[in-house]
């Protein structure tokens, strides 16, 4: 564990018991901390504009700015 301050088990329980406490929370998605870039990929042949690709900032950014967005059409 690392990168954001939660370096022990300890301290992920402390982490865990705080944001239990916030109004609407459901849980937590925990995993592990490796350096590097996070991206985004994808792909799809959209009937309007045929092959479409996606790349972009991954990991939390997705996430936090929701500015992606894939429709299917069948």
């Amino acid at each position: 564990m690392g990168g954001v301050g939660i370096d022990s088990e300890r301290r992920l329980r402390e982490a865990f018991h705080r944001f239990s406490k916030i109004e609407g929370f459901a849980g937590v998605l925990i995993e592990e901390m490796l350096s590097g870039v996070e991206l985004i990929i994808g792909a799809k042949n959209d009937y309007q504009f045929g092959p479409v690709i996606l790349f972009g900032i991954g990991g939390i950014w997705v996430e936090i700015y929701r500015d992606v967005i894939l429709k299917w059409h069948p």
